[in-house]
């Protein structure tokens, strides 16, 4: 009550505090209160978000994050007790919906880092789950409107800041996916891999990620690996240097062997059987792409990069 009193958004801190208490109820197996209350509280707190006014959204979903609202949804989600997951899947989904389709698209970096506490409690289970995936992808579509720096928050901008670091988790994941989505779209030519969802994701997580490391180099030339983090004005992102290089080896290996399998199978092609087409190849160029934007980072690593390509010249060209 006492918080209630001293903050500007009474209303708001009520609804989630209710939201929040129904949440350990919930949990503790006490059914007083019904599911839809906590799918309630949350619908009405966000439908009362500031819509024009950056600053105002801003403090308003800092309710949100300063009750430990995530937190509980999580502790919901994870809760053994019937019912108790399937509402808070719900409650969640409803919330990313309702950030993606009313609020207006400058005002998604208010709900980013909302979406980043999600994401770091979720991964904590498991990578593979459904609900950590949406969150992830609905992150990675609102990269574009957040600032990505040190951390820092000394700056006037009213985006919310989220750290370098904090995205790289995602484009590590996403990578180790693709390596061993592209090996298996070989062996299972109609499984679809990779997704189009994760190269996508891949593509907006690794955007900031290249940007930051580029703006750190300066004009200090190209990478050279291995790495002497000495010799580059690279303070905060020595590890992802190198961890980006090898992600660059890895899916550039793992590229090369697709596009000789894939010569292999438009050679059968041609000769009129069409059962060796794999759903995946539509995704190749879009990987490729980033590879190329990868590989100028670093020393050696683009002229490598267009070798290999010239190697594969009639796949890339039916690409």
């Amino acid at each position: 009550v006492g918080r209630m009193r001293s903050t500007g958004h009474p209303q708001a801190w009520q609804l989630i505090d209710e939201m929040v208490s129904t949440i350990c109820r919930l949990c503790k197996g006490e059914s007083t209160r019904p599911f839809k209350n906590v799918k309630s509280r949350l619908m009405e707190f966000l439908t009362m978000t500031p819509k024009s006014d950056s600053e105002a959204a801003a403090s308003h979903l800092q309710i949100f994050m300063s009750s430990c609202a995530p937190a509980a949804l999580v502790m919901l989600y994870l809760s053994p007790l019937t019912g108790n997951k399937e509402c808070a899947d719900e409650s969640i989904r409803q919330f990313i919906s309702l950030s993606q389709n009313v609020l207006p698209k400058p005002m998604h970096s208010q709900c980013a880092p909302i979406l980043l506490e999600f994401c770091k409690l979720l991964g904590r289970v498991a990578h593979d789950d459904p609900l950590y995936s949406l969150c992830r992808s609905s992150l990675g579509s609102m990269v574009e409107y957040i600032d990505i720096g040190r951390g820092s928050k000394n700056s006037d901008s009213i985006k919310a800041m989220i750290a370098v670091q904090e995205i790289f988790p995602f484009v590590s994941q996403l990578a180790t996916r693709l390596s061993y989505d592209l090996v298996s779209g070989m062996e299972l030519p109609m499984s679809g891999r990779p997704l189009l969802t994760d190269v996508r994701d891949f593509t907006a997580f690794l955007l900031p990620l290249r940007t930051a490391i580029m703006e750190q180099v300066g004009l200090g030339g190209l990478i050279s690996m291995p790495f002497n983090e000495g010799g580059y004005n690279l303070p905060c992102y020595g590890e992802e240097v190198k961890f980006l290089h090898g992600i660059f080896v890895d899916l550039m290996g793992k590229m090369e062997q697709c596009l000789l399998k894939m010569e292999g199978c438009l050679a059968v092609k041609e000769k009129g059987d069409s059962t060796n087409l794999h759903l995946g190849w539509c995704q190749y160029l879009a990987i490729l792409k980033e590879l190329n934007s990868i590989s100028k980072l670093y020393q050696g690593a683009e002229e490598q990069f267009w070798t290999k390509l010239r190697l594969r010249k009639v796949s890339v060209c039916y690409l």
